[in-house]
């Protein structure tokens, strides 16, 4: 008998079956017990069947329980790698910032002086370590334009004003329901708040808590916008995403809700606002393939427009303005797509100037001179007919928001300030703000400080580790200041980071922040009498050097005193620097953190400046004469420039003396060990290179110059000895190249991007980790060298 696949089928038709037999004969329809029997193997077949399908179900479930396990397991695993590369991109860059300090340490041939780095002084301090506000809410907190107020969308759900300067916080009341998801907060100027929900539209309301103007919900939020000196409301009015998003207008309102235009129109395909300083309102607006144009309300033209189709229904057609200029472009959102295009228009002409390649990092955007430019390739586009001049040959970023453009190689993080009236490099900032492999997300991002328009603040968005903001001089590429990782705005560097629990509440860390100029004049002229003039002969710029001193003065944190040495150790600016005072006069500072120094600073060579005629302060206020080495300065072996933040493998090979001081105050000193050399060994996990690095760390200093001075040793031979291990690492870079297949590990090794995982293993493998090795000799041979000059005095 067959039988259907599932249980309730087979049953019927073995009631079907038993039917049909009935209908056959007399004799067979009274035989019972056989049907009876039959329908009892069918039930227990059934039973069977059911069974076997619960087992399989169950069998099922398991495998999909285990399945999900996995997936627990993998993601959880994901996570902790996560972390741990956080971590380690963190250290690393912790690492830099200390090894890039310690390079402007002076050399140990300047001991018992008081001498600092000229880079140093054109530094100012870094901001506080803690953040002035930190603020955990449901939303960003968001800032006033004057610094005054914060706002954001507490835990409990309410609106929260705070006050900057009291630290105190109120209630904003408000008529938009706590949703789901937090709601939208932003400041229209200092006067006026606007709230936004995506399902309940938008409330503007006063500082008060009076209610001004309500909002309907859209596809976009409403957004303030400053225009010539004052803040409007420009509200874009999109149908819901569900409906297709069509575009309903744009309407206009000021500070207080008052109304200052715009259009209406019926469902178009797409739209594109803008409004000028001026108050200027342009509007584009696409349906049916036409496309109409309005100027303050009233309409200007109309032309076709773009007539192509989105490729699937999660694409749209879209329009957008190109800065300031007469032109906008449209595009259907197929960024992945090679042939995508945009399509370029001039308006107030009504045609299609031209087409350009449409990948997200090339479309056209306009600075603020009205240079029309493209990321990536970094290029100016000439419009209208999209011819393309490129910035640079390279695969650099290009960015240009503001006075300068800014030419980023994401792979080192070397910057080219680029004037955009000649467009010829200014200067060149070395930054720690590059792309890691894990970080696809990674974005530049240089913003001009008002009033200081020659002054960068170097920011990036990086989900997996945050790169600490860094100012730069950007007539000199010097860098100012360290600051935290976060964006400038009224007054703070503000850090926003989504906490992801139970609630995604949001982390707004914000630390005030303003840059004193007038403070730094006296130094940054004196920086600059430093520069030899062209017109100068040597004899002149040695003699005109010998009459330059700046008044200075600076408070050195203590970390440790030397009673062999009579001197404190300690930091400025987060450099080594020694003091020297005897234990008599020093015992007055035994429970001071830090001392106040002055003096005049005098060039003593090419790189670091003498503090002389100086006092200092005791805890009691009374001011101390030091006595303090007289006559000029030793002389010093030349040194080659200090290593830069990553520069490792040869640049920190070759940097010597000069840049191996580490904070401890070891540096310098004719005892102790070569820990202070740890910054310039990366710390590789391979077993070799890891045992390498600890026994060279681990040198001590007395005994191995003893040896040196008992085998008739000298610095100059052991300068011959790190130039052998320096050809010994040369040959190894050769083999390592000629077996590399593309991956330049010996140039990742010099640039410290070389995985810390590194085998050694193999013929290339192990050349390079003999490069390294090799390298590592090198330093640590011309660092004894150094040291033996000054503590054997040969």
């Amino acid at each position: 008998m067959d039988f259907l696949p599932y249980p309730r089928s087979r049953m019927l038709r073995g009631m079907a079956a038993l039917a049909a037999t009935g209908c056959l004969s007399p004799v067979l329809a009274a035989d019972s017990g056989a049907l009876f029997r039959q329908l009892g193997q069918m039930v227990e077949q059934t039973g069977r069947i059911i069974a076997e399908d619960r087992r399989r179900q169950e069998e099922q479930d398991q495998r999909a329980a285990e399945q999900a396990r996995r997936e627990r397991e993998q993601q959880a695993q994901r996570e902790r790698e996560a972390a741990a590369r956080q971590h380690q991109q963190q250290e690393t860059a912790r690492r830099e910032q200390e090894q890039a300090l310690q390079a402007l340490a002076p050399p140990p041939e300047y001991q018992g002086r008081i001498v600092i780095h000229k880079r140093l002084l054109g530094m100012q301090e870094t901001g506080n370590a803690r953040p002035d506000f930190d603020i955990t809410a449901r939303s960003t907190a968001n800032i006033s334009p004057d610094g005054a107020w914060l706002a954001f969308d507490a835990t409990d759900g309410q609106i929260m004003l705070r006050d900057t300067a009291s630290g105190r916080d109120r209630v904003l009341p408000t008529r938009l329901p706590r949703g789901e998801s937090s709601r939208t907060l932003s400041f229209v100027g200092n006067e006026a708040l606007l709230i936004s929900d995506l399902k309940n539209g938008s409330e503007l309301v006063d500082l008060q808590g009076n209610p001004l103007r309500t909002l309907p919900p859209g596809g976009y939020f409403p957004w303030p916008r400053e225009v010539g000196g004052r803040y409007v409301v420009e509200h874009l009015r999109l149908t819901e995403f569900d409906k297709g998003r069509r575009c309903l207008g744009v309407s206009y309102y000021d500070a207080r809700g008052g109304e200052l235009g715009g259009v209406s129109v019926d469902e178009a395909d797409a739209c594109a606002a803008r409004i000028d300083d001026q108050g200027r309102q342009e509007f584009l607006a696409q349906k049916d393939g036409v496309v109409s144009y309005f100027v303050n309300g009233a309409k200007a033209g109309e032309f076709r427009g773009d007539d192509r189709r989105p490729s699937d229904k999660y694409k749209r057609l879209d329009y957008r303005w190109i800065g300031n200029t007469p032109y906008a472009y449209s595009e259907m959102g197929d960024w992945d797509n090679p042939s995508h295009r945009l399509r370029v228009w001039d308006v107030a002409q009504g045609k299609v100037s031209c087409e350009l390649p449409g990948q997200v990092t090339g479309i056209p955007y306009a600075d603020k001179k009205g240079n029309i430019v493209t990321a990536q390739p970094p290029a100016r586009v000439n419009l209208p007919d999209c011819s393309m001049a490129r910035v640079s040959n390279g695969n650099e970023r290009l960015l240009a928001w503001g006075a300068n453009a800014y030419l980023h190689d994401e792979q080192t993080g070397k910057v080219d300030v680029i004037e955009t009236s000649t467009w010829q490099r200014r200067a060149t900032l070395q930054t720690l703000h590059r792309k890691s492999p894990q970080d696809s997300s990674f974005a530049g991002s240089f913003q001009e400080l008002p009033g200081h328009p020659d002054l960068v603040l170097v920011t990036s968005y990086a989900t997996s580790s945050p790169i600490p903001a860094q100012l730069f001089d950007t007539k000199t590429g010097q860098l100012l200041r360290t600051l935290p990782a976060g964006r400038f705005q009224a007054g703070y560097i503000i850090q926003q980071d989504l906490l992801t629990g139970p609630s995604y509440n949001w982390r707004t860390r914000l630390w005030r922040f303003a840059y004193d100029d007038d403070a730094g004049k006296p130094a940054a002229a004196f920086l600059a009498a430093l520069k030899k003039d062209k017109f100068e002969t040597s004899a002149e710029y040695q003699k005109r050097l010998a009459t330059l001193a700046l008044p200075h003065a600076m408070k050195v944190s203590l970390q440790d005193y030397d009673a062999d040495r009579g001197m404190f150790i300690g930091t400025w600016r987060n450099v080594p620097v020694t003091v020297p005072l005897p234990p008599a006069q020093a015992r007055q500072f035994a429970d001071a953190k830090d001392m106040s120094v002055t003096g005049e600073l005098r060039v003593i060579d090419e790189d670091y400046l003498e503090l002389r005629n100086v006092s200092v302060t005791t805890p009691a206020g009374q001011a101390v004469k030091l006595v303090l080495p007289d006559g000029p300065a030793p002389r010093v072996p030349p040194r080659p420039q200090a290593a830069g933040p990553r520069e490792g493998g040869a640049a920190q090979a070759g940097a010597g003396a000069a840049t191996a001081r580490a904070s401890s105050g070891q540096g310098g000193r004719c005892t102790g060990t070569m820990a202070h050399l740890a910054p310039q060994l990366r710390s590789y996990t391979n077993p070799l290179l890891a045992e390498v690095r600890k026994e060279a760390l681990q040198t001590d200093v007395a005994s191995t110059l003893a040896k040196v001075k008992a085998g008739g040793g000298s610095a100059e031979v052991l300068r011959q000895q790190a130039g052998q291990a320096d050809q010994a690492a040369r040959d190894s870079a050769t083999t390592a190249n000629q077996s590399d297949g593309g991956g330049n590990s010996i140039a990742k090794a010099d640039s410290g991007t070389l995985p810390l995982d590194w085998p050694c293993e193999g013929i290339h493998s192990s050349a390079v980790c003999n490069y390294i090795m090799m390298r590592w000799q090198a330093l640590l041979t011309r660092e004894i060298a150094s040291l033996y000059a000054t503590c054997q005095g040969g």
